[in-house]
């Protein structure tokens, strides 16, 4: 017959350095309790698919689980930093890639900005003066004037990817 091993109760806690989900108030045990079930996460750096694995049932019908996923591993303050099209970041693996991207424009309090991504530039848009980010009145597009230079690097920190650019 079916069975609720526990449902969602409470935030997660670290216990034992690991953080660790607790489901409680599952249908009534064998014993005189209520089933639940623990999920450990485990750091495992690069893993970012992956699925919780059954360890045990412990006593009193309580199922213990661990997840190992590189969503568990602590975040270290340093950022990760990639070339001017591309970074990596250390925890997951993943490698974003944004040479695709050309040139990017947005309209923001009567100004037209255009933003250059992996080096380029927005000389094109901002009356040939060579840069990575051109801030052009829409009154006035003749006026157009270069705010940085062009990105020489990506970074990647606390799941924000970042161009770098200079003030020009």
């Amino acid at each position: 017959p079916a069975f609720s091993a526990g449902r969602f109760v409470a935030a997660p806690t670290v216990e034992a350095g690991m953080v660790t989900l607790r489901y409680r108030h599952g249908t009534k045990c064998r014993h005189a309790g209520e089933r639940e079930t623990v999920v450990r996460f485990v750091c495992a750096p690069g893993v970012t698919t992956s699925s919780p694995v059954f360890e045990d049932e412990l006593d009193n019908c309580t199922y213990a689980f661990q997840w190992h996923t590189a969503y568990a591993c602590p975040e270290t303050p340093q950022r990760s930093q990639g070339d001017s099209c591309s970074v990596t970041d250390a925890h997951s693996g993943y490698t974003f890639d944004v040479s695709n991207l050309g040139t990017l424009s947005a309209l923001v309090k009567a100004t037209n900005y255009s933003v250059a991504s992996c080096g380029q530039s927005v000389k094109a848009v901002c009356k040939q003066q060579d840069g990575g980010l051109c801030a052009s009145p829409t009154s006035s597009p003749d006026k157009a004037t270069v705010k940085a230079a062009t990105s020489s690097a990506l970074q990647f920190k606390h799941g924000l990817l970042s161009g770098v650019y200079t003030q020009a």
